[in-house]
């Protein structure tokens, strides 16, 4: 059962989210701005370094897969493995046979 929160909990998490997707805005702005300017003033280092805490502030993190057997992985490979697991899962299952047929209308009928 989930938990229910109160009304000012989700105006406070609401307001709470906006700030940061605005200060996040802002730093993406201020580290493009800067970019543009060692562009123009053809500084490649500055650039190149301006890219790199980019990527580092931006990166996307890693998530967990859960297993079949509620285990969480964390490892690439072993994430991999399960992913193969669950695909061939699903391209391997029986095919339904009770589903029902798309009609076919004939196209001289059609104007």
């Amino acid at each position: 059962m989930p938990q229910q929160y109160n009304d000012n909990e989700n105006i406070e998490y609401i307001s709470s989210h906006r700030e940061v997707i605005r200060s996040i805005r802002k730093d993406m702005e201020n580290l493009a701005k800067h970019a543009g300017e060692a562009t123009t003033q053809g500084n490649m280092k500055e650039l190149n370094n301006t890219i790199k805490n980019f990527l580092a502030r931006y990166q996307l993190t890693s998530k967990t897969i859960k297993g079949k057997e509620v285990k969480a992985f964390t490892s690439a490979e072993k994430k991999l493995k399960r992913w193969v697991e669950h695909l061939s899962d699903l391209l391997n299952r029986p095919i339904n046979c009770n589903r029902p047929t798309k009609k076919r209308y004939k196209t001289s009928n059609l104007v």
